[in-house]
């Protein structure tokens, strides 16, 4: 159930982040680097977990670009190159 009082703070959270911001930060296309550039930027902040989401209708299409593209890149522990 969605009250009116928690729209009016979704609301109000959009102008303090902006979407075209938040978009502005996340790897999109089907160049690997730019996923595996973000991803080690992320592991390299603290974070051990994340989440990849795509608004892609063919999800497997995202999983199998991520399984042959971009995981096999990732160096934990090791600065991106």
């Amino acid at each position: 159930m969605i009250s009116v009082a928690s729209t009016r703070r979704s609301e109000r959270s959009l102008h303090l982040f902006p979407l075209e911001k938040i978009y502005s930060e996340w790897p999109v296309g089907t160049d690997p680097k730019p996923h595996v550039d973000k991803l080690h930027e992320l592991f390299e902040s603290g974070a051990t977990i994340v989440n990849v989401h795509s608004g892609e209708a063919d999800q497997k299409r995202v999983i199998e670009f991520y399984g042959r593209e971009v995981i096999p890149h990732i160096k934990l522990g090791a600065k991106a190159a």
